[in-house]
């Protein structure tokens, strides 16, 4: 058994980061997979800080900060001064970048459809119990 766990978790990280990439240009999605992140945040809990998006992305600040600046320029958030502390931003979903956000969840399921096809449900819980066990050996 070939026991390279780190290379077979990189190796999908690719497959999955290059499938969604085309199916994203095959229907019109023009957000990035590492966008979608920050999108589906805000869709969940709109206006948080740079700070909140970082942390709960687990994205240095600088990524975070382009990954931002890149949607804006796409006019799917907005940043407003946080009127308590004029060094902090928050960042919150427009109009645009809600229907954005609502046509890539469909790609998304259909994705994560395909991914499971073939896989009989009681293995895909194990494959998750699994991943889970990893991320917390790693202190997650």
């Amino acid at each position: 058994m070939d026991d390279r766990i780190f290379y077979h978790l990189s190796q999908s990280e690719n497959k999955i980061k290059i499938y969604m990439k085309k199916v994203f240009k095959e229907k019109g999605i023009i957000i990035s997979p590492a966008q979608i992140g920050i999108l589906f945040l805000l869709l969940k809990n709109n206006s948080q800080s740079m700070s909140d998006l970082s942390t709960a992305l687990e994205i240095d600040n600088s990524s975070i900060t382009r990954l931002v600046d890149n949607l804006e320029r796409l006019n799917f958030v907005k940043r407003e001064l946080n009127p308590g502390d004029r060094r902090q931003f928050f960042i919150s979903l427009t109009g645009e970048g809600r229907k954005e956000i609502n046509r890539t969840k469909k790609v998304v399921r259909e994705i994560n459809g395909k991914m499971k096809e073939g896989i009989p449900e009681n293995e895909l819980g194990v494959f998750f119990k699994v991943i889970n066990q990893m991320c917390m050996n790693l202190g997650k």
